[in-house]
């Protein structure tokens, strides 16, 4: 009874790579139920062909909907990660807009463009000659 309403959890690090089989029939299973690139009809396929699993209407609409829920959840981390590049990038391009303005006013030295643009002095040697060329 002490035990009772406690939770316990048990973390399973599945396979990325939709090739790489683990040799476990367990962790097949799952890499093939949670697989994000897949769809639930491929998935369906599997299950019954290789672990002989009879679905019936109930199963392949829990099947769906779960396929749904990781697909929008894929889709959103996918969102947030391009977002995340496209900020990076603009970053990127406003630095390398600055330093260009700087180097054209020909009145600061490269100490004085790095430390305006916070980049280091590789960084704005690499700049100044992609705009010599």
């Amino acid at each position: 009874k002490k035990d009772y309403d406690l939770m316990e959890g048990i973390l399973i690090c599945l396979s990325q790579d939709e090739e790489e089989a683990s040799g476990s029939d367990l962790l097949d299973f799952l890499n093939t139920t949670f697989r994000k690139t897949m769809s639930a009809k491929e998935k369906r396929k599997i299950l019954e062909e290789k672990y002989s699993i009879p679905f019936d209407q109930e199963l392949e609409e829990e099947m769906e909907t779960m396929d749904g829920a990781f697909s929008s959840a894929y889709k959103s981390s996918l969102e947030r990660k391009g977002m995340k590049r496209g900020k990076m990038q603009g970053i990127e391009q406003e630095k390398r807009e600055t330093i260009q303005a700087l180097f054209q006013m020909n009145r600061f030295s490269l100490q004085e463009i790095a430390t305006i643009a916070r980049c280091p002095i590789e960084k704005i040697l690499e700049i100044q000659e992609e705009l010599e060329q």
